[in-house]
């Protein structure tokens, strides 16, 4: 299975997290014996390229190259408000077609982000006379379908199959007109077992495993994510402060950076906080690990991968009720919907999941479902799928 993916979520300097489940993704599907060229799609205006370029080398397995071609500062202020126009969408399409050199089986295109990769597919597919897969992953539906409703609509139709994080993904994508149901899949993002696993046995005893109880004992609560409002970042100081008043040797720790990360610092001084900063993976793995609780009050989700990784390593979560958050915390918790005194409310549910919260191995055993493997092996079932559709249509 030969695969030409397009993408323009990967990590940079800025961003050294972006767009690295996708990463995950291309790396799992190389393990399954396909071959993926992958395709950075960007642009540049009047010579100068207009985002970061990516950091990191993917596998030697994987061919990767930027395709940056030359656009107007018109074209790229539509971009940048979410709106590309088919004029644009079939010239960068022709342009990227006359890069092409190989022959490919599918195309696989992530997301409708700027420029949006599902629509430039859909032109490919015509050109090269190959189905294409396209993968929504959240912000892409959620935030950008408003504007670019009927375009989405055209490309889910179009594909030979569509792929979603979550189910409440795929239902909003419904109600923007998509109306091929039975090729809308759900498939979510997943984990790296190798890197978020549980402490150590002997270690143990550095982890605070929640006040089963006994308010006053020791515990730790964390957030994991982008300190901007989308992720709800500003609502930590609330919550945590909330947590303190009616606990007794609470800690909380906060790993990421982003626009709020001094108004947070601000509004949490007296609390016993330490602010990480950006961190590898294994140091979130860590942090997981050691902490009894983690938290995303975030205000919109595709699927919070977050979510998992603390399962893998045996930490409950308490989530806002947004999106895909319900799904992945497969009610080992209450989820927390939005509206008046959320704040509080937000900070019951973790003072309940500190005090009673599940077992560690039970959500050990539920991430275990969710390797990246596992679910590269369904993304492929899929790919073949569709390439024998789209052969019996020919």
């Amino acid at each position: 299975m030969k695969v030409l993916t397009l993408n323009n979520l990967y990590p940079t300097i800025r961003h050294p997290r972006g767009g690295i489940f996708i990463d995950h993704r291309l790396k799992a599907q190389a393990r399954t014996g396909a071959q993926s060229t992958v395709v950075d799609l960007g642009y540049r205006v009047m010579g100068i390229r207009r985002g970061s370029s990516r950091t990191g080398a993917l596998p030697s397995s994987i061919t990767s190259a930027p395709f940056d071609p030359s656009i107007t500062p018109t074209e790229w202020r539509r971009l940048r408000n979410g709106k590309a126009s088919i004029r644009f969408i079939q010239h960068y399409s022709r342009k990227l077609t006359r890069e092409i050199a190989d022959d490919f089986d599918v195309i696989h295109a992530h997301g409708m982000y700027s420029p949006p990769a599902g629509a430039i597919a859909r032109e490919l597919s015509q050109h090269l006379s190959i189905p294409y897969v396209v993968s929504l992953h959240g912000s892409d539906v959620n935030m950008r379908s408003p504007a670019q409703g009927e375009l989405l609509a055209e490309v889910l139709n179009g594909a030979a199959s569509a792929i979603f994080v979550s189910a409440a993904l795929r239902n909003r994508a419904l109600m923007c007109g998509a109306n091929n149901r039975e090729e809308l899949r759900v498939l979510p993002n997943g984990i790296d077992p190798s890197i978020f696993t549980p402490a150590e046995s002997d270690s143990l005893g550095s982890r605070t495993d929640g006040h089963h109880g006994d308010l006053d004992s020791p515990a730790r609560v964390l957030y994991v994510g982008n300190l901007i409002p989308i992720k709800g970042a500003d609502r930590l100081p609330q919550i945590f402060k909330h947590i303190a008043a009616r606990t007794g040797n609470t800690e909380f720790v906060v790993v990421g950076d982003g626009t709020l990360r001094r108004e947070i610092e601000h509004n949490t001084a007296g609390l016993k906080i330490s602010f990480l900063g950006s961190v590898d993976q294994r140091t979130v793995a860590r942090m997981m690990a050691e902490s009894s609780l983690v938290v995303l009050p975030s205000r919109s989700e595709g699927w919070p991968t977050v979510i998992l990784e603390a399962y893998a390593c045996g930490a409950p979560v308490v989530a806002s009720d947004v999106g895909g958050s319900s799904e992945a915390v497969a009610g080992f918790t209450p989820t927390v919907p939005d509206g008046e005194d959320f704040d509080r409310r937000f900070a019951e549910g973790c003072i309940e999941a500190l005090i009673s919260g599940p077992n560690p191995a039970d959500l050990i055993e539920h991430a275990s479902k969710y390797s990246w493997d596992a679910l590269a092996a369904k993304e492929l079932e899929i790919f073949e799928r569709s390439l024998k559709k789209d052969r019996r249509e020919a």
